[in-house]
């Protein structure tokens, strides 16, 4: 695996939010709650919102693309802890997911977004727990603007990240 971000600061972060209503959570980093390194980012979710965080590896990378269809490209893996089992959706609902981002944009602000449940209230301890989708599988969900097949969304990310869907 090839690292890229730690996630130790806000630089290149950002946070979205998919539902209406309510304000955007906004992204901070902590030095008391990591796994490793100096720190960590987060978001608290607010109430039945679908929001989260994503790195910009566009910006972070010279305006450049991360094309996913390469191979060795193709998983995705990150640490994340949730905090708040009780307080998302169930799995089958998409309570914890990755996202990935092909348009320039954060999710809500683009279309071209597929997403990866990858747990909820039903499926996951709270805790740290150590996450990986292999992207060449089927999006459980995905935005209007999702291209599959070579060529498609994938072969353009520019941003990928973590999103809850509070209960």
């Amino acid at each position: 695996l090839t690292s890229i971000d730690n996630a130790d600061s806000i630089t290149n972060w950002d946070s979205y939010k998919l539902t209406a209503g309510g304000a955007t959570p906004s992204v901070a980093t902590v030095t008391d709650l990591k796994i490793e390194g100096t720190a960590c980012n987060g978001i608290k979710p607010t109430s039945s919102k679908d929001c989260g965080l994503v790195f910009d590896y566009f910006t972070a990378n010279g305006s450049t693309t991360l094309n996913m269809e390469t191979s060795g490209n193709e998983v995705l893996a990150m640490w994340i802890r949730q905090l708040f089992s009780g307080q998302v959706l169930s799995l089958a609902n998409g309570g914890l997911y990755i996202v990935v981002c092909a348009g320039d944009g954060v999710p809500g602000g683009t279309n071209n977004w597929a997403k990866w449940y990858i747990g909820g209230s039903d499926a996951n301890p709270d805790g740290w727990t150590w996450y990986q989708v292999d992207t060449r599988k089927t999006p459980s969900e995905t935005g209007a603007g999702w291209t599959a097949g070579p060529g498609g969304s994938l072969s353009t990310v520019y941003r990928i990240g973590i999103g809850a869907f509070a209960s």
